[in-house]
Parts: C-alpha cells; structure tokens; sequence
C-alpha cells in the first residue's frame, strides 16, 4: 500500500475573526474525497450549523405568540376546505440540503396561520380541547430546550421531583391520601390503560407479570356503564383482555350506572365460573353529558366483591375545585384508582394526562423491571417513573403543570371552573326556555347535549338529517366548532364549557347562528329533500 502525507488542513477563522480548532486529521489512506468530507462534517456540524439561529427564533417566537393571541379569538374557527397547502406538504420531497431559517419559519408561520383549527377561539366548543395558558405553554417550551428524560433520577432530578409534586398537588384536588402515588402520561387514554393493568397486577400477583392474562384460568371482566368512554376498549385490547372481556351495564335517566344491574352482571359472573371479575370503572363526567356516576355505591360494590375500583374522571375530576360541585364529584377519592387530565381542565397544552392510585406500590408492582441500566431509586428516595409506567424515555411534562398551579393556585382554576359551570348553566336555561330547542341528557355538568326541533312538527327523522346539516354548515361557514351526537335516538348537538375565553355573548352567537339554519325556509326546503 502506498502512504501518502496526510493534508493538514489550513487555518479557519470565525466570523468574529478567531481562530477555529484545526479539523482532525483523516487515516493515511484515505482518499482525498473522504479526507474533505471528513473534515468538512467536523467543522460544520449541526452545533455550528444552527449558529445564528437563536435570535431569529425568539424575535420570531415572540411576534407568533403576539399575533396568534390576537388572530385566535376572531374569525374563523377552522380553516376553509382544505387548500393546496396541505396537499403540497403531503408531497413534499425529503429535502437533501439545508434551507434558511427565514424561509423555514416563513412556511411554518404560513401553515400555522391558515391550517390550524382556533381552539383559543370563543366558540370553539366541541371537545374537551381548551385553549393553553400562556404560561403552561412556555412550561412546554422550556422543557424541550433543557430536553430532560424524566424516565431516571439520576438523569433529570428536577424533573423527578417537579413530577412528584405535580402528582401530589393533583391527588389533593380529589382528597387521595397522603399515600397515593401516580404518573402523568399522554392522556386519559394511557392512563386508563395504566389502571387497567395495575388492577390485574394487584389480582393476579407475580402471574399478572409472568403469565398474563394466563396466570388466571378463568377469563377476567371489567364492569362499565354503557357510556363510558372508548379508551376503556382500547385498554382491554393492549391488556390481551379483548373486549369481550367488558361488560357494559345498563344507566339510569341521569346516565349514572345502575347498581342494581351492576351486582347482577357480577354474580352471574361469578356463578358461570368462567369469568374472574377484575375491576369496575365508574365515570366522574360522561363523554356526552358529564354524568356522575354514584362513587359510594360503586366503592360499595367493589368491597363486597373485593374488585378493584377505577375513576375515569380525566375532566370532571377538576370539578371539584368550583364552589359548588355537582353531585358525585365528592366522592372520586374513594377509587383505587383515578384518570384527572391537566390537559383538560387545568389549560396546559396536549399533551399531559395522570393515573392517581391510592398507594403507589401499585404502579411499582405492575411495571417495575430491572434492567442493565436501571437504577432502582431516584435521587431523595423517589421512585424512578420508569417503574411506573411504560417509558424508558419521557418528557418533562410536569414543568408546565406546576408553573400553571404556582401561578393561578388551587382557588384561581376553582374560580375559572365555577364560572364554566355558570355557562353551562345559563346556556342550559336559555335553551330550555326556548320551544324551539330541545335538551338532550342530564345538564349536570360542563358538556351540554341540545337539538333543534323547530315548530315541533317535524318528526326525530327529518330533525336528525336537519340537526347533522345544520352542525357541518356552522363548522363549514367557520362560525362555531361543536359536536354531533345521537341520544336515544335523537341527533343534536354537543358543547363543552372548557374554554376560559368563552362567554355567553358567544353562546348567544351559537344558538343565533342554529335558529338562523333551523328556520331559513329554502334551507329546510333543501335539507328535507338531503
């Protein structure tokens, strides 16, 4: 092999005019192309690359924040029909160079201006999907610059004991006691999927983590009301459970679960010998109407069977801060376990749900692992959230939730929620006193189920094809975002009073713009015929 001199490569300046460290020198044999592109990624790596791009992003960042504070209370709700903008992006090439950062932030503010829906909006309200403190999203912004794995202690202590007390403060908005444990995860989904698991744990001991769902001969059920949420099945499908495995109960006139054909399902169970019961899901807020189920009954239930109990209260737990709960929020802390969403009710931005339990051993018998490079305690005695929950690799996410609660405190959200359930109320009222609308469901809570029937002539089938076109031509026009839902047969209309910047000039608006579609006559011409 013939050695050539390796190429030392010449001084380089910066921009300031200092002299840069010389490039490492490449291998005798390498080529004269390897030896420049050797030394070309070594002295223009990303950190150098990115150089220059701080000021642009805060300039940036702040006018963004500025405007969209401004832009997201007015105009349209959601974007028009969907543009050229997103087909583009859906096609646009993987790029092989590097663009400017003006022409970065130009595309992203273009895209973010025109193709985002306006949940800070006043007449957003269609799912729980309130607009974001400004100070919980700057929690979110500061968290990705420090960029912590808050799976270990001994990788990010701070974020360890920020989570810690997050889940504190969060166990005492629904009196847990002082021994109950939790992590925060994506959402009400993960977390009831978390409870889910923990309560088969607890059941099957040691065989729940080396046999699964084998290590009990008989087939395990979990009990539900008929409106509990869809995440429940998802649960049961990752649990191996299938959803065969749940049985939804029958509810009462106010959606409550009906205790009575709840022990009914248990004993029938329990009398076939083919089925295990394994825990019983109460709601603390309904996806449709924000029912209460009755807590006391179902703790009632779960002793006497010796069941584990689960609360998906991921919004209506947060209702116990108002100064005049509705009936069933008082008692959630009677669950073994407890979903509350800081995503929801606490306004800081997706994504940031909890599973609360009442001793904390649970999550650490249900997902505590050894691995090689697991420590086992964090810093101070705390439990490492890796053995808690499924990921080896998480956020900070408790920064947000802790800077939203330091700011505002316990009474400042309670004073907020009181106010969304005033609306809620006012709103209530103002349709039950109109001959025109009809309320569908119990009116208990923030999330409020209502139809219009016009002059009541009209029979459920004409108003259910009437209700749907009259909800797609608000939401096509860009006037409101609300839901649609069937109700015993009825199709109408949902609203949920999450929105701190609603106010009832804005559900005046609403229910303005639905008598407006309901009794244009060419519209009702048209829509009959649809």
């Amino acid at each position: 092999m013939v050695h050539r001199k390796s190429k030392q490569p010449p001084e380089q300046t910066t921009e300031q005019g200092a002299v840069a460290p010389p490039t490492t020198s490449a291998p005798a044999d390498a080529s004269p192309d390897l030896d420049e592109q050797r030394g070309s990624s070594v002295a223009t790596g990303l950190a150098e690359a990115q150089h220059g791009d701080l000021p642009v992003l805060v300039e940036f960042l702040h006018r963004f924040w500025e405007s969209h504070g401004a832009a997201g209370s007015q105009g349209r709700v959601v974007p028009a029909e969907r543009s050229l903008l997103l087909d583009h992006l859906l096609a646009e090439p993987f790029p092989r160079g590097p663009s400017s950062i003006a022409e970065v932030l130009r595309q992203a503010e273009t895209l973010l201006q025109r193709e985002t829906v306006k949940t800070s909006h006043p007449m957003f309200l269609g799912y729980v999907t309130p607009p974001a403190l400004d100070i919980a999203a700057l929690g979110d912004a500061l968290a990705a610059i420090v960029n912590q794995n808050v799976a270990f202690g001994a990788l990010s202590p701070l974020g360890t004991v920020l989570e810690a007390t997050a889940i504190r403060w969060l166990g005492q908005i629904i009196n847990y006691p002082a021994t109950c444990g939790g992590i925060l995860t994506s959402g009400g989904s993960d977390a009831n999927l978390y409870a889910l698991a923990a309560a088969r744990s607890r059941l099957l001991g040691a065989a729940s983590a080396t046999d699964g769902n084998y290590g009990e001969p008989r087939r395990l059920r979990i009990y539900c009301s008929d409106k509990t949420h869809h995440s429940i099945d998802k649960a049961a499908i990752l649990l191996g459970m299938g959803t065969r495995s749940i049985t939804r109960v029958q509810t009462d006139a106010k959606h409550r679960i009906r205790i009575d054909a709840l022990r009914a399902a248990i004993k029938h169970d329990y009398n076939s010998g083919n089925w295990l019961p394994a825990a019983i899901v109460g709601n603390a807020g309904t996806r449709l109407c924000c029912a209460f189920d009755d807590m006391a009954a179902l703790r009632d239930v779960a002793d006497e069977n010796e069941i584990w109990f689960h609360v998906d209260a991921a919004y209506g737990g947060f209702l116990r801060l108002a100064t005049a709960p509705p009936e069933g929020v008082e008692n959630i802390h009677l669950a073994d376990s407890v979903v509350l969403d800081p995503h929801k009710l606490l306004f800081v931005p997706f994504d940031c749900g909890s599973v609360l339990v009442r001793h904390s051993r649970d999550l650490s018998n249900c997902f505590g692992t050894e691995g090689e490079y697991i420590e086992a305690k964090s810093p101070g005695g705390l439990s490492d959230f890796a053995n808690l929950g499924m990921q080896l690799g998480r956020s900070m996410k408790a920064l947000k939730v802790w800077l939203a609660l330091k700011r505002f405190g316990r009474d400042g959200f309670g004073l907020e929620i009181t106010r969304l359930l005033d609306l809620a109320h006012y709103l209530a009222k103002k349709i039950a006193d109109d001959v025109r609308f009809e309320l569908l469901g119990p009116t208990s809570g923030l999330a409020l189920c209502f139809r219009w029937r016009g002059d009541g002539r009209s029979g459920d089938e004409h108003l259910n094809v009437l209700n749907s076109r009259i909800r797609r031509s608000i939401i096509r026009e860009g006037t409101a975002f609300i839901d649609e839902v069937l109700l015993e047969g009825k199709t109408g209309f949902r609203v949920c009073m999450t929105n701190f910047r609603t106010t009832t000039t804005a559900l005046d608006a609403l229910i303005e713009a639905i008598a407006k579609l309901g009794t244009t006559s060419k519209t009702m011409g048209e829509w009959s015929r649809g």
